[in-house]
C-alpha cells in the first residue's frame, strides 16, 4: 500500500527551462534554500497538451456544505495527463453494525481551460486502484498497537473492496463539485477512539476520532472543498541521478515532512529529466534503499529515504513496514508508494511521480531532521511541520439517521446534501473477508 501521483510537466516553456536546469545540475548539490527551483508547473496554455479537457457550458456548483463535516484534506494532481488537481478530504470513520466504514470524498478544483462546474468528460485515473486491487490503497492504523485494518473485501471478488467503486470513482465529475465516497472496514476494538487514515495518493490523516454507531462527528467550521489549490515551493532537490547508468536521468525533490504523535510522512517527488525505461518492476537506490531488509516482498516502493533527528548519533529510522496476509504471503511490504503502478508514466521525459514514505514518530521535542537518500547528499536540518490534528477539525459525536445500501448493489457515490451517507448491510458487513495486518520497525 502507499501513495503517489503522476504529473506531466507542462507546456514547451517548461521542458525548456527543465532542460536547461538539468545541464547546468549534474555533480551539482542544492541547498533546501534554493528558491524556485523545483517549483509546481505553471499551469499549461491550450496547445501545451493533447488532448485537451472540454466540457459543457459551466454551471453552478455548492462546493460548501454547512451539515458536511471535514476532519481532513489533503491535494492531490493526477497523472494521466489532464493535471486535474483534487481535494481529497475524510470525513468520518463511523462504527456500524458489523464493521466500520470511512467517509471520505473527492472534489476537482481545477483541471486545464475548466471553469468552475464544467464536467471532465474523460474519466481520471486516480490511483487507488494497482497490483494488490481496490482493496488495497485505503487503510486504518491503530499505531498503539501496531495494527493496520484494511479494506473488507468481497468473497466473490477478493482484490475488490466493500466500497463505493473505486475503479469508477474518476468517472462523471465536475469542477467544484465534491462527490462522497466510502469504504468499509472490520469491526475496530471497543476501546479505540482514533485512527489514522491512509489513502495511497496523499499524506496519511492523523488522529481521526472513530464515532459511535448511529452518529457522526458535530461540523465545527464549515470548509469550502472547492478552493484554488495553494502553490508550494520544495524545500530541496538532489544532483542528477543516473540509477540505471546510461539509460536515464531523474531528479528527486524534498517536498515536505510531516510529523505526528503517531507517526512522520515524508513527501518527495521523482521527475524523469530524460525518456528511459522508467520505473520497471525493481527500480534501484535512490529511489528504494540500498540495502533492503530481506523480510521485503515488494522492491518496487518509494523506500529510499531514511531519518535522522538532526543534531543526534545512532542509526536512522528505516520506512516503516507492513505484513501483507491478503497474499497469504510472509515477509513486509514497505509502508509507502507501491511503484508498480507508476512505472509506465516515468518512461517519458519531464514526467513527475509525487510519493510518501512513512517513518515511526520522531522523539518529543524534535523539529528538524536530517533526509538521506542513498549515494546522494544529505538533506541537512529540515524543520518538520505539524501534521493536522483530525480531532481538532470537528466535535461530537451527535445522532444521525442510519440507512443501508441496497444487497450487492454499491453505489458510485453521493452528494454532499446526502450526507449522512448511507452504509453497508450488516449481514454484508460479516460475510466478507477480513484482513488485519502490522506493523513492523525494520532494522
Amino acid at each position: 500500500m502507499g501513495h503517489g501521483t503522476v504529473r506531466a510537466v507542462a507546456g514547451p516553456r517548461r521542458t525548456g527551462v527543465v532542460l536547461t536546469l538539468a545541464a547546468l545540475l549534474v555533480g551539482c548539490a542544492y541547498s533546501p534554500t534554493e528558491p524556485g527551483l523545483f517549483g509546481r508547473p505553471p499551469r499549461p496554455t491550450a496547445t501545451a497538451r493533447a488532448p485537451q479537457l472540454v466540457g459543457p457550458t459551466p454551471v453552478a456548483v455548492r462546493d460548501t456544505d454547512a451539515d458536511l463535516p471535514v476532519v481532513g484534506e489533503a491535494l492531490w494532481t493526477s497523472g494521466d495527463g489532464q493535471d486535474v488537481t483534487f481535494r481529497i478530504a475524510v470525513h468520518a470513520v463511523r462504527r456500524v453494525e458489523g464493521g466500520t466504514v470511512l467517509d471520505w470524498s473527492l472534489t476537482p478544483v481545477a483541471a486545464p481551460g475548466l471553469a468552475t462546474g464544467a464536467a471532465l468528460v474523460r474519466p481520471v485515473d486516480l490511483g487507488l486502484t494497482g497490483p494488490a486491487g481496490e482493496s488495497g490503497s485505503l487503510g486504518l492504523l491503530d499505531t498503539d498497537q501496531g495494527r493496520l485494518y484494511r479494506p473488507l473485501r468481497t468473497r466473490a471478488r477478493t482484490d475488490a473492496c466493500l466500497c463505493t467503486s473505486l475503479a469508477r470513482a474518476g468517472e462523471g465529475l465536475r469542477i467544484g463539485a465534491t462527490v462522497l465516497h466510502q469504504v468499509a472496514f472490520p469491526t475496530l476494538p471497543a476501546g479505540l477512539r482514533s485512527v489514522d487514515v491512509d489513502i495511497a495518493t496523499v499524506p496519511v490523516f492523523n488522529n481521526v476520532p472513530v464515532t459511535p454507531a448511529g452518529a457522526v462527528p458535530v461540523v465545527t467550521t464549515p470548509v469550502s472543498l472547492a478552493a484554488p489549490p495553494e502553490e508550494q515551493e520544495p524545500l530541496g532537490v538532489t544532483q542528477m541521478l543516473d540509477p540505471a547508468p546510461n539509460q536515464q536521468q531523474f531528479l528527486i525533490s524534498l517536498d515536505a515532512v510531516a510529523a505526528s504523535p503517531t507517526l512522520t510522512s515524508v513527501q518527495w517527488t521523482i521527475r524523469s529529466i530524460t525518456a528511459g525505461p522508467g520505473l520497471d518492476e525493481q527500480p534501484r537506490a535512490p529511489i528504494t534503499e540500498a540495502d533492503p531488509p530481506p523480510q521485503d516482498t515488494n522492491p518496487a516502493a518509494a523506500s529510499g529515504p531514511q531519518l535522522r533527528v538532526s543534531g543526534a548519533g545512532g542509526a536512522p529510522l528505516r520506512a516503516l513496514r507492513v505484513t501483507d496476509r491478503r497474499t497469504g504471503r510472509s515477509g513486509w511490504q514497505c509502508l509507502c508508494t507501491d511503484l508498480r503502478g507508476w512505472a509506465p508514466a516515468l518512461q517519458l521525459a519531464q514526467h513527475e511521480v509525487q510519493v510518501v514514505t512513512v517513518f515511526a514518530a520522531l522523539p518529543r521535542g524534535a523539529t528538524s531532521v536530517d533526509v538521506a537518500f542513498p549515494g546522494t547528499p544529505v538533506f541537512t536540518r529540515i524543520h518538520t511541520s505539524a501534521a493536522p490534528d483530525a480531532a481538532f477539525r470537528a466535535a461530537g459525536p451527535e445522532p444521525a439517521p442510519v440507512r443501508t445500501w441496497p444487497r450487492g448493489e454499491a453505489p458510485t457515490g453521493w452528494l454532499p446534501q446526502e450526507w449522512p451517507t448511507p452504509v453497508p448491510r450488516a449481514g454484508d458487513l460479516r460475510a466478507a473477508l477480513v484482513t488485519v495486518d502490522e506493523v513492523v520497525t525494520a532494522g
